[in-house]
């Protein structure tokens, strides 16, 4: 799986440059002592604080359902998850939008910062980086990042 986490990784590095960091050590949070490192943070423009923490996900609902749960644990205001529809239990963006919506007002609400998320079209096999690049930057603007 580790190709379609690249492949989201390198969108994100393509749209926000260096504010874009999948190594920073702010990407890292203890959750009663294990720690969980998320797959990136989004700076401020001054690199002061982190603007909003992210998942990328290309695996199945459970595996998306813990990528949340990591998300809403992290301090970042904002919470982007992106997902990649790699395995065909995924079904259609609408599906999977009103599944991970369902899931974060349950696990998260509003108390836990603001959720966003996108579905990409393409993959780590099967890139769509033209339609995918859209795709981020239409949410990264909702989400005043961009």
């Amino acid at each position: 799986m580790g190709n379609h986490d690249d492949y989201g990784k390198q969108l994100m590095s393509r749209l926000l440059g260096s504010r874009w960091s999948s190594c920073d050590s702010r990407r890292s949070i203890d959750e009663g002592g294990v720690r969980a490192d998320l797959d990136g943070i989004i700076s401020a423009r001054d690199n002061s604080n982190v603007e909003c923490a992210v998942e990328i996900e290309a695996r199945v609902y459970k595996q998306i359902r813990g990528a949340m749960v990591d998300l809403a644990l992290h301090p970042a205001p904002k919470k982007l998850l992106v997902v990649i529809k790699a395995q065909p239990q995924l079904g259609d963006a609408t599906r999977i939008e009103k599944h991970c919506r369902h899931i974060w007002q349950e696990i998260a609400g509003s108390n836990r910062g603001q959720f966003f998320m996108t579905v990409l079209k393409g993959t780590g096999n099967d890139p769509r980086q033209q339609v995918d690049l859209e795709l981020l930057s239409e949410t990264l603007r909702n989400m005043k990042i961009l």
